[in-house]
C-alpha cells in the first residue's frame, strides 16, 4: 500500500482536517506507516502547532485490508478519544459498509463515511472559488459540502450492522 497525497494540515481559525489517501493493500507494513502518520498529526495537535479536528482517511483505492491491520484502529481509537479527534472516511472505500462498520466497531468511535467523490468535489470548489463563483474561507466551503453531501454515520456495535 502506498500513502500518497499526504495532506498537511492547513491553517485556519478552527480545528483542521488532516488527510491521507491510501492505495493497495492495508497490511502490517502499511498499517505501521499509517500509524506513524496519525501519530505525527496528533503530535502537531498536542503541541498546539495545529488544532486537528479530524483525521480524514481516503480509502478510495484500498483493495484489501488484513485483520492484523486492526491494531492501527485500536491505537487511533485510544489517541483520538483522548484528544477528541474524529474519524472520517471518504472515497470509494467509504461505500464499503462492512469496512466502515468494522472501523467503528474496532475503534469504538463514531465513523463518518462519504462523500465518495471527495477529491473531485474539493477540486470543483477550489476552481469555483478562483472564478469568484463561490465565496468564503475553508470552513465555509466545508459547510457547503456538508450541506450537499450528508455523510453516513456508523456507530460502534457488537454486530456488523448500522
Amino acid at each position: 500500500m502506498s500513502l500518497d497525497q499526504l495532506g498537511h494540515p492547513t491553517t485556519s481559525d478552527g480545528p483542521v482536517v488532516a488527510t491521507v489517501s491510501l492505495a493497495g493493500e492495508l497490511d502490517d507494513a502499511a498499517a505501521a506507516r499509517l500509524l506513524r502518520w496519525c501519530e505525527a498529526r496528533l503530535h502537531l495537535h498536542d503541541t498546539g502547532q495545529v488544532p486537528i479536528g479530524h483525521l480524514l482517511v481516503d480509502l478510495g483505492r484500498v483493495r484489501h485490508a488484513t485483520p492484523s491491520a486492526a491494531a492501527i484502529l485500536d491505537h487511533a481509537r485510544t489517541e483520538a478519544e483522548r484528544r477528541r479527534v474524529g474519524i472520517h472516511l471518504v472515497g470509494g472505500g467509504s461505500q464499503n459498509e462492512l469496512l466502515c462498520q468494522l472501523t467503528a466497531n474496532r475503534s469504538g468511535l463514531v465513523v463518518l463515511a462519504g462523500p465518495v467523490e471527495a477529491t473531485a468535489i474539493g477540486n470543483v470548489l477550489v476552481q469555483a472559488r478562483a472564478q469568484d463563483s463561490v465565496r468564503g474561507d475553508l470552513e465555509t466551503l466545508r459547510a457547503l459540502v456538508a450541506a450537499a453531501f450528508r455523510p453516513v454515520t456508523y456507530r460502534p456495535q457488537t454486530s456488523p450492522t448500522r
